[in-house]
């Protein structure tokens, strides 16, 4: 676990900054700069984009994750198979631009009653989705060569800043809502370039006409090509569907709250994206040696990790409700904090599962994962039509909590099944414990009269409530080590 814990270290570094500027932009900055309408509408453009780049690429990206080991060359030259995967990736992009333009009609229709305004920037949507795209191919690139930290640090990181700066001058009134969607994807468009000259300068990657690709190699891309893919748009829009189908049944303010909680949620996830840049590519390699049990070892260690600094932001959100109202300072977001709830549940769920999608993705049943994810696409579209009219954003927020555990639960059954690899222990029974306790004191704790004094201390005491035990058990040898190295550079510790 060398380099996953070297390189996690510097991109949870870069990921829990980024999380901070992710809460100055959530919590301070978009209730007070956006309308809760402009805030839905923004939320709606976002997904409606992401959606629309990730679709023609799942495939591509998880092409690069699984073959790229086995087209490694000293030359960097990699017989080519970079220059086939862009090469795919801007083809299938075209398709979807011309299906997309073609769709204008329906499509805003879709969207008339929670986003009627979308009309205006419909086709912003290309632009944005072109670099979403074109960042996501770069950052497959850079893992695949265990170089992620400069990609964690510009989307974590700097894409927020710059969104902040963006939000401060709508704040100020210096930009409008329009300028400021231009300004955030001009700053994506910056992103991607500087992500692009890092890739060049890196040396790992010298382009080539020539393609060094038999024809049944050919047909095994794809093949795998079209099932990740297949795999990967159900995927998607398990992600992004509850949003969108509430555009189409709630008004404008409803999706205004819902994307800032989700926003909020997303937070819960920061520990598998932090370790995920670097365990994805070590999974394929390990698969490529048909090392199962390298890869149960960080199945499991990855599973604990991820469940215990999750269920210590869930609790650390739940018990500062009340000072994240006062930060907010927007009446109109309150009432839809409920929302948070099951969106922040699921999110715990998806990252307790750990690595069990990706690790089925790129294993020889690969089609299996394609199955269950389909499956699951189905179950949440139909229990979203059904719920969302009559619940509104409750109704979505429950469907997203159902989908994640109803789809981890099949692919950890799955793969305890068919590779006995079995993630969960009484660890995970313990975390729960420590995190129950730790919200029963934070959320009981009296209020100490000033939000600047709150915050800092009922945050505090929440987390060395929960630290103690987890340290004191050992939940996590890893999680033990890394607190002990740190202890030793801050001379708290002595060497032995």
């Amino acid at each position: 676990m060398g380099i996953v814990k070297r390189q996690g270290f510097y991109n949870s570094i870069m990921i829990y900054a980024g999380l901070a500027m992710g809460y100055v932009n959530t919590v301070l900055l978009i209730p007070r700069a956006l309308e809760i309408e402009e805030a839905g509408l923004y939320g709606v453009f976002l997904s409606i984009s992401l959606t629309f780049a990730q679709l023609p690429t799942s495939g591509i990206t998880s092409l690069i994750g699984r073959f790229f080991p086995y087209f490694r060359s000293g030359d960097k030259r990699h017989k080519g198979f970079v220059s086939l995967a862009a090469g795919a990736a801007l083809a299938v992009f075209v398709v979807f631009a011309i299906v997309f333009v073609l769709l204008r009609k329906p499509v805003l229709s879709f969207y008339e009653m929670g986003s009627p305004q979308l009309e205006r920037y419909y086709y912003l949507v290309l632009p944005m989705a072109f670099f979403i795209l074109w960042f996501s191919v770069f950052e497959v690139l850079a893992r695949a060569t265990y170089k992620t930290v400069f990609a964690t640090f510009l989307r974590e990181f700097l894409l927020k800043f710059a969104s902040a700066g963006g939000l401060l001058l709508v704040l100020f009134g210096y930009m409008e809502f329009h300028s400021f969607l231009l300004f955030y994807i001009l700053s994506y468009g910056v992103i991607c370039v500087f992500l692009l000259f890092q890739l060049i300068a890196s040396g790992e990657f010298r382009f080539t006409w020539k393609i060094q690709v038999s024809r049944q190699q050919g047909t095994e891309f794809l093949r795998y090509g079209m099932y990740t893919m297949l795999a990967g748009t159900p995927w998607v829009l398990i992600q992004k569907i509850d949003l969108n189908i509430l555009s189409h049944y709630a008004v404008p303010a409803v999706l205004g709250g819902y994307y800032l909680y989700s926003n909020m949620s997303a937070a819960i996830g920061i520990p598998r994206n932090a370790m995920n840049k670097v365990t994805y590519q070590i999974v394929a390699d390990a698969w490529e040696r048909n090392d199962l049990a390298k890869i149960d070892e960080i199945y499991r260690k990855t599973s604990v990790v991820q469940l215990l600094l999750g269920s210590l932001l869930f609790v650390g959100i739940v018990v500062n409700r009340d000072n994240l109202f006062s930060l907010m300072s927007n009446d109109d977001y309150f009432p839809y904090f409920p929302l948070f709830y099951f969106l922040g549940l699921g999110q715990l769920v998806d990252i307790t599962g750990g690595l069990n999608a990706h690790i089925i993705s790129i294993s020889p049943r690969y089609r299996m994962g394609t199955l269950l994810v389909f499956l699951a696409c189905l179950f949440c579209v139909g229990l979203n039509f059904l719920l969302v009219p009559q619940y509104g954003g409750m109704g979505a927020t429950f469907v997203y909590f159902l989908t994640m555990l109803v789809y981890n639960l099949s692919t950890w059954w799955f793969l305890k099944k068919h590779y006995r690899l079995q993630p969960f222990s009484g660890k995970h029974l313990y975390i729960l414990a420590f995190a129950g306790g730790a919200f029963l004191v934070g959320r009981y704790l009296p209020y100490m009269g000033h939000i600047l004094i709150d915050l800092p201390v009922r945050s505090l005491i929440t987390a060395v409530v929960f630290a103690v035990p987890v340290l004191v058990s050992r939940v996590s040898e890893d999680v033990n080590e890394q607190v002990g190295q740190a202890l030793k550079k801050l001379g708290w510790r002595k060497k032995p």
